[in-house]
Parts: C-alpha cells; structure tokens; sequence
C-alpha cells in the first residue's frame, strides 16, 4: 500500500509541475495575504464562487466583512457572506515550464517503484503456484495409494460372516424376540 501512496505522490509532484494533479481527496487550503498583512485563507483558489474567511495569530478561522480586498499579487477580490463574488485583475496562473532533469528523475523512480512492486508480485505468484503444485503432487500420490488398496481387496474373496456364540449365549439384556432370531441366523450358516 506505501507503494501505492508513493506513486500517487509522484504523480501529483509531476502533475503540479506541468499545472495538473490528480484529484485530491480533500479540499486545499490557500493561504494569500492582503496588501495590508491579514492573511486570508481560501478553499481552493482565488476564484469566483470559493468560500474565504481570514485566520486569526493563534490559528482559529475568522468570518470577513462584506468588502473589497487587495491580495497582495495586485488582485481585488469582492467577499460577500464569506464567498468571493468578484475577481479583478488576475494574475496568470500558468506554472512555470517543468524542469526536464525533475521530470527524468522522477520517471527513474516510478520506474524502481513499479519494477519492485512487480518483482515482488512475481515471486509471491511463483510460490504460490508451487504450492498448489505440491499440493496437487500430493493429492494424486494418495490418491494412486487409494486405487491400490481397493484393487487389491477387490481381488481377495470375501470372508464369510462369524458369529460369537459365547457373546450371544450370556447376553441376558436381549428379548426372547431377538434370541429366536439370531438361533435362526445361526440354522441357515450351519446349511
């Protein structure tokens, strides 16, 4: 799983040098100060629609007043209710050309991430096969063993049916019922 966190994050590195990123899971907080030094805190970018508020010294959000802002880029943003209604003179957001030798690298190592994350899959996959192999192995060996067994009682003749006599005579628990039965399973052996 680290492997997977490691390579979204070099994407997003990769992402954020050429102006895109993937989709984060929760909302960015930009910081911009006014020309005056309060430090404004916005829910994504400086943009029309985005929530804003100012941050107080120890941390703690503070709602604005309904007003005209100068960021300190020269932008003025209009805040109405805590939601920027008015851009005015936007700074070009284009990020910088992408460092080329950032880019190479950063390949290099999504490439080492994915070959060992491959690697790793790899030899777990071939052990598991061979598992399933010595398993399979084993299973038809018992199963030969088996077939040997119940070939050789197939071929030996059936030994006749025995019955104990003494066991018979002093078992007093039994009915009369079952006595003149088991005498009549004894009459048709004798024949």
């Amino acid at each position: 799983m680290a492997e997977k966190t490691k390579i979204i994050e070099l994407f997003n590195k990769i992402g954020d040098l050429l102006g895109k990123g993937l989709p984060k899971d929760e909302i960015q907080m930009e910081e911009v100060a006014t020309t005056d030094g309060k430090i404004l805190v916005i829910e994504g970018n400086v943009a029309e629609g985005t929530a804003i508020h100012a941050r107080a010294d120890d941390g703690t959000a503070i709602p604005l007043e309904n007003s005209d802002y100068v960021l300190a880029d020269g932008q003025t943003i209009t805040v109405i209710d805590g939601i920027i209604t008015k851009v005015v003179g936007i700074v070009d957001q284009t990020p910088p050309p992408a460092d080329e030798s950032i880019i190479v690298e950063m390949d290099a190592q999504i490439g080492e991430t994915i070959a060992a994350a491959l690697d790793r899959i790899e030899k777990a996959t071939a052990a598991r096969f061979e598992a399933i192999e010595n398993r399979l192995k084993a299973d038809s060996k018992s199963k030969v063993e088996m077939q040997a067994q119940i070939d050789k009682f197939a071929k030996e003749p059936a030994k006749p049916a025995t019955v104990n006599r003494a066991a018979l005579a002093g078992n007093e628990n039994m009915t009369v019922a079952q006595r003149c039965m088991i005498e009549d399973a004894q009459r048709k052996l004798k024949k």
